[in-house]
């Protein structure tokens, strides 16, 4: 999603056949001329589909590409964020 007339990116998802979409992840304005990774936690069952909408800005001025699109269980043990580091040392450190 970059340009300086970037729209918005919703992404829905259905269990129900597409009778009813919720909405789980939206963004909208320029995030920078780079890739970027989002991380969204489901909790649904059955057979799921999902609906990707992208809105255009107000000009032609803005460019939104989705690559690696993926469902995949989640791990047992997440990736840690939001770290913070103490005691730092030359040998060690506390995160």
């Amino acid at each position: 999603m970059y340009g300086s007339s970037m729209g918005t990116l919703n992404v829905d998802v259905t269990n129900d056949n597409g009778a009813t979409y919720t909405n789980i992840f939206t963004k909208s304005g320029d995030q920078g001329n780079q890739w970027n990774e989002e991380l969204v936690t489901l909790s649904l069952t059955g057979t799921v589909s999902f609906k990707i909408t992208g809105i255009r800005g107000s000009s032609f001025r803005g460019d939104l590409a989705i690559d690696n699109f993926e469902v995949r269980e989640t791990p047992s043990c997440p990736d840690p964020s939001a770290l913070t580091i103490s005691n730092l040392s030359s040998g060690s450190a506390d995160l």
